[in-house]
């Protein structure tokens, strides 16, 4: 019988809440899935203050991680979905000083459907690097929890739905409809790297690996930069610290 229990990752107490609630009535974990992502349409402060789109794509998923990670069975896998997109990013060292205020963020992205697209990818290449970091931390400090992300394709889901915003781009996506069905992948397929990973022995997952087509693929060089890992997570670690109590957000 299915539990549903509410999160939102926008929001830092329903997050702390909810890891609460599953380590009272769950006696320990197996698979955690993070599997958030959205389309910025306005730009929206969360109650945390902070920029809506990134804390509930990456942020939110990232101290979700860590509340639960000490709730994992030994031999279990936490998969976080990314996306191709991530190769598109713009991220440097200078330019993620623009993500440590809100304002600076505004005035950035939210000009055009182009810098909100490129928003999104930035958040996809957070994921990508914040789970070779994780996969790392976790491996040094003899945690037995294997960590992967992966692109599930691209898909014909209500996501596509945020064309709806520009009348001329609405236009055109309905002439292409027919083309994009085509190409797109079903639900079902889009499915089946997670299911992989689900189902995939310990053994044989390859811990910190980004995943596409149901095999390990090269991520941008980005995510594989270990000094830019680092200055990222410096930062995400940072954020999450200064909104939450220390003692919640635990490394590994």
């Amino acid at each position: 019988q299915a539990l549903y229990t509410y999160i939102d990752l926008c929001d830092y107490s329903s997050i702390i809440a909810f890891a609460k609630e599953i380590k009272q009535n769950h006696p320990k974990i197996d698979i955690l899935m993070n599997n958030a992502g959205a389309h910025p349409r306005d730009f929206t402060l969360t109650k945390d203050k902070y920029e809506s789109f990134v804390q509930g794509n990456y942020l939110g998923m990232v101290l979700l991680s860590y509340l639960l990670l000490d709730h994992m069975n030994a031999r279990s896998k936490i998969i976080n979905v990314s996306s191709l997109g991530h190769v598109m990013n713009d991220i440097t060292k200078e330019r993620l000083k623009l993500f440590e205020a809100p304002q600076l963020l505004e005035k950035e992205y939210f000009t055009s459907l182009t810098r909100k697209l490129l928003l999104y990818c930035d958040t996809k290449l957070f994921v990508v690097q914040f789970t070779r970091y994780f996969a790392k931390e976790c491996e040094q400090h003899g945690k037995q929890v294997k960590m992967v992300c992966l692109h599930p394709g691209v898909v014909d889901t209500a996501f596509v739905r945020f064309v709806e915003d520009y009348k001329v781009l609405a236009l055109m996506f309905k002439l292409v409809t027919p083309i994009w069905k085509y190409l797109s992948k079903t639900t079902e397929q889009g499915a089946q790297t997670q299911l992989l990973l689900s189902y995939m022995p310990y053994e044989d997952i390859m811990n910190g690996c980004y995943y596409s087509d149901c095999t390990v693929k090269k991520p941008h060089d980005k995510a594989l930069d270990d000094e830019l890992v680092k200055y990222v997570m410096n930062w995400t670690i940072g954020e999450l610290k200064g909104k939450v109590r220390d003692e919640e957000v635990m490394r590994c």
